[in-house]
């Protein structure tokens, strides 16, 4: 007893905010990595010498996949645990963003910057 009042320790033993402040750090991170494709439209346009039309598809892709998938990290997540499909979700990330940093053609970048990132 602290003064007369009784003290409660927290249930998560005081790790919440740890959590928290590592989540927002997740959903920056990841939103980051969505919306700082479209800094490189213009570049992407002159290099594959491709149209506006082509060359949208992979910020379309990247958008489209990182929601669809979210079921399957949901999966993922209650059957092993949160921290393999993180693990497992940010392995498929980095490959997908080292690997579009070598590609050589427009539908290489949309395997692997729309769909595996």
């Amino acid at each position: 007893m602290v003064d007369g009042k009784r003290r409660v320790s927290p249930p998560d033993g005081g790790w919440g905010w740890v959590i928290v402040g590592c989540c927002f750090m997740v959903t920056v991170c990841t939103r980051a990595v969505t919306r700082c494709i479209s800094i490189f439209f213009v570049e992407f346009q002159a290099h594959f010498g491709a149209d506006y039309s082509a060359t949208a598809w992979i910020h379309s892709l990247v958008d489209c996949t990182t929601m669809l998938c979210a079921p399957v990290g949901s999966l993922v997540g209650n059957r092993w645990s949160c921290r393999v499909a993180v693990m497992f979700g940010g392995l498929l990330s980095s490959c997908g963003l080292l690997l579009s940093s070598f590609t050589t053609s427009l539908e290489l970048l949309y395997f692997s910057l729309g769909v595996l990132t």
